[in-house]
């Protein structure tokens, strides 16, 4: 067996790394699709694309996510952007995307405004924007990240998918021209969806820990880990929610909120929003497929 063949070079990585990931790292190197590195087990290619094979495939027995290697993940059938300033996107915020269509739908909203805060690549932005699109749903759709390197991808991503954003380098609600945009809209009813930081830091060393936590070695520390039980980042944006909704050019408006949070925090979370909000907020809470809480929505009745 030839050592430059895709045959050995599946048989040598594929003891340190899953197969499916050497398979798409030959792809990408040789710029074949999967089907043909399948098909052709004995095709031989050149010692560059060797040495190039061995780097990346070294590269993801680390731990070192797949998504940085090819440069894109596949989120809701659509391939984005991304690097090592934006988190991979994991399945459960499939859950914060759908939950926040549903409401649209069964509340009938026409018109709205939508907020992505902490948007990072912009996947959960831009799949509204297509997905609502698609039910032929007028929107306008803002996005604000305190990461100027993150909305570089996000924009990126934007232009590949065909959408208008506006985005603002913000943390979170902190830019005025951003509570301006949120204030001084026409739309009756606005919707903020949110997937902040919301690992435990006093978490962060056992879980690093944990062979399969490695990957989280390599993402942007500042999109993963939130002090005070991991809801710091939210009750932040809840305080900024709040100061924003008491403006007296809001008043004729609704706000809801959808966060995508870990499931421990449910109790902590309902306490918080109970403590800061009106009575007659209404807080609900979705399971993942795992049965626990993900996805949190609060109203402001």
């Amino acid at each position: 067996m030839k050592q430059n063949s895709i045959k050995f070079a599946l048989s040598k990585w594929s003891q340190k790394c899953d197969v499916l990931d050497v398979e798409l790292i030959i792809s990408h190197v040789l710029g074949k699709d999967r089907v043909f590195i399948m098909t052709h087990p004995e095709y031989i290619f050149t010692k560059k694309y060797q040495e190039q094979i061995s780097s990346l495939c070294k590269k993801r027995a680390t731990g070192y996510p797949l998504a940085y290697i090819l440069g894109y993940k596949e989120f809701y059938s659509r391939n984005f952007t991304l690097n090592e300033y934006t988190l991979v996107p994991r399945p459960e915020t499939e859950l914060l995307i759908e939950k926040a269509i549903d409401f649209i739908l069964k509340k009938e909203i026409k018109n709205t405004l939508i907020l992505d805060i902490g948007t990072g690549s912009g996947i959960i932005a831009i799949t509204l924007a297509k997905e609502l699109e698609t039910k032929n749903i007028q929107t306008k759709i803002v996005a604000s990240d305190i990461s100027a390197r993150a909305l570089e991808i996000a924009e990126l991503n934007a232009q590949s998918h065909k959408v208008n954003i506006k985005f603002y380098k913000s943390d979170l609600l902190s830019d005025n021209q951003l509570q301006n945009e949120i204030i001084q809209t026409t739309f009756k009813n606005i919707i903020i969806v949110s997937n902040l930081p919301y690992v435990d830091i006093a978490q962060k060393q056992s879980l690093l820990e944990q062979p399969e936590s490695s990957a989280l070695y390599f993402e942007p520390s500042e999109a993963l880990w939130s002090p005070e039980d991991g809801l710091s980042h939210y009750k932040k944006l809840i305080t900024q929610t709040i100061k924003i909704t008491r403006n007296n050019q809001f008043k004729s408006k609704k706000l809801t909120s959808f966060y995508e949070i870990d499931s421990s925090q449910s109790n902590l979370l309902t306490q918080y929003l109970h403590s800061e909000l009106p009575t007659n907020t209404d807080v609900e809470y979705f399971k993942d497929l795992s049965e626990k809480n993900r996805v949190v929505r609060w109203t402001i009745a």
